[in-house]
């Protein structure tokens, strides 16, 4: 009997899986990702990036700036697809591509990560555990007694534009 070939895209994916799950447990029974965000932060719990321009600028402008991309490259393919001009008749075959981006990132990394699953984990940010206005809660723990809360740290904003990306 002859054993079936794993594919390679298969063997790729599972060993992934593997690792987000090791990485996540270690994270789960350790405290390394406060350990690690707590190099960002002073003291007072201020985060440095608001002095260092170049830290604040990826932080909030490039965040912005990759939000957009997906809408400024989608809304005009859909819009220009829609066209009945003959000039516009190639960019008819990327309809599809425009409706994708623009959907993916108004209900994938708009409506459904900022809204629905944040308000699920409810995970305030780091800054707030710093200040000690709110408890730590490990990675995927649901935070219940926070539900509803809309400016939660996970899952990230940055990236669930990525992925649509």
């Amino acid at each position: 009997m002859r054993l079936k070939q794993i594919s390679p895209f298969l063997l790729f994916n599972s060993l992934l899986v593997v690792c987000l799950v090791a990485i996540t447990i270690v994270f789960w029974v350790t405290e390394l990702d406060i350990t690690t965000i707590s190099r960002f932060y002073r003291g007072d719990g201020e985060w440095i990036g608001k002095d260092n321009s170049y830290l604040s600028f990826f932080y909030f402008p490039m965040n912005a700036i990759i939000f957009s991309i997906p809408l400024f490259v989608g809304f005009p393919l859909l819009f220009l697809s829609l066209s009945r001009r003959p000039y516009f008749k190639k960019i008819r075959l990327y309809r599809n591509h425009g409706f994708l981006l623009v959907l993916t990132t108004m209900l994938g990394a708009g409506l459904f990560n900022s809204v629905i699953v944040k308000a699920i984990f409810a995970r305030p940010r780091p800054e707030a555990y710093f200040n000690g206005d709110f408890v730590y809660f490990r990675p995927f723990e649901v935070a219940t007694s926070y539900w509803g809360l809309l400016d939660a740290s996970f899952p990230s904003g940055h990236v669930s534009i990525a992925f649509v990306l």
